[in-house]
């Protein structure tokens, strides 16, 4: 009998999922529903692990990162390991590695230096390097960051929860659905995990947006996709920023897979006809961009728009990394969550949001 329903099949989705289900809540009881929208974030996104110096300062979440970062490997091997599948290995989904950031001159290093640096104090009070962030000619280096290929992720997870015979129900959640929830259900509590679909669902459902969600900013943006593009080697993230046209490039994958992705272009609303002009015009500029990487770095990107192009919407709430509460209830006995990662912050938390939920659901 379902007691617990997911909205969404996404990174953030399916690992609550995937935590729920492991001793706390029988697979019978879970449902996730999703239309498996092909522009969702989780779908259309290769990931870093961003644990950057400036994040020391803005995000409160900086902690639950470097916790997530700690466990991620032992995560995936227990996945991997559960399904006994040959087909997933650790290193073709997560790899770390030094993250760098190239700037057209030193002037412009320096500036986002500032921002960044972290003193001796703060780095020895989160048990963290000396030499964890360091600037050299026009780059600051980051001594450790990760990424984590999404597509496969998100297989590996899916896999997961049909083992454990998790229903995941490809269908539309609409006032309709959640109508016959209530008159035909015993479900007790329903988690929201549609990332930029998140506000939309919930003016459609007539709920009471939480004050989290006040402050909202929609972006569509593209991630390439291909083969042997470029050497790593050390590095797990390389980017080349520029500070005066807000622009950014990050070239991140292993020895199998390459992705290439900037920065993304804002919107409106996500039924905007727009949009797709929107990020055209930005993938042009960014196809400029990035034939004027002029960066020691080995690469051999001779024509990007033969690259497998993958397009998504992201939403960021303010400046947190991640949305996690409790919808204020209408008379109807359900629980009801919210959460949301931003942008593509989901990668970020996915082996330790399932613990948060929890706690959210059982324990007051």
């Amino acid at each position: 009998m379902t007691q617990y329903i997911i909205i969404g099949s996404g990174i953030l989705g399916l690992s609550v999922a995937e935590y729920l289900t492991r001793n706390l809540i029988s697979p019978k009881e879970i449902k996730i529903i999703s239309n498996e929208n092909e522009k969702s974030g989780s779908y259309a996104a290769a990931a870093n692990l961003a644990t950057k110096g400036q994040l020391f300062a803005r995000d409160p979440h900086f902690r639950l990162k470097l916790e997530s970062k700690v466990i991620y490997k032992n995560w995936l091997q227990s996945l991997i390991k559960e399904l006994n599948a040959s087909e997933f290995q650790v290193n073709k989904i997560y790899n770390e590695g030094k993250g760098i950031d190239y700037f057209s001159n030193s002037f412009e290093m320096f500036e986002h230096y500032k921002r960044v640096k972290q003193t001796d104090v703060e780095l020895n009070k989160r048990n963290l390097p000396l030499t964890s962030i360091q600037a050299k000619n026009n780059t600051i280096i980051y001594e450790n960051e990760a990424w984590v290929d999404g597509k496969k992720l998100l297989l590996l997870l899916r896999n997961v929860l049909e083992k454990r015979s998790v229903n995941i129900e490809k269908n539309d959640f609409n006032l309709s659905y959640y109508k016959d929830i209530i008159r035909k259900s015993h479900c007790k509590n329903i988690i929201f995990c549609v990332g930029a679909w998140t506000k939309p669902l919930l003016n459609e459902l007539q709920f009471e947006l939480p004050l989290e969600l006040a402050k909202e900013r929609l972006t569509i943006g593209s991630t390439f996709e291909g083969e042997k593009l470029f050497h790593l080697n050390e590095y797990s993230l390389v980017e080349k920023v520029s500070l005066v046209t807000k622009d950014k490039i990050t070239l991140s994958g292993n020895s199998f897979i390459n992705y290439i992705s900037s920065s993304t272009a804002k919107i409106n609303n996500l039924n905007d006809i727009g949009n797709n002009d929107r990020l055209y015009e930005k993938n042009i500029k960014f196809l400029n961009f990035l034939q004027n990487l002029f960066i020691d770095f080995p690469h051999n990107i001779s024509n990007i728009k033969l690259l497998k192009q993958i397009d998504g919407y992201r939403v960021g709430f303010g400046h947190s990394e991640i949305v996690l509460t409790e919808l204020v209830s209408k008379n109807d006995n359900i629980k009801k969550f919210i959460c949301a990662g931003a942008h593509k912050s989901g990668f970020l938390f996915a082996p330790v949001i399932g613990e948060r939920m929890q706690k959210m659901l059982f324990e007051k």
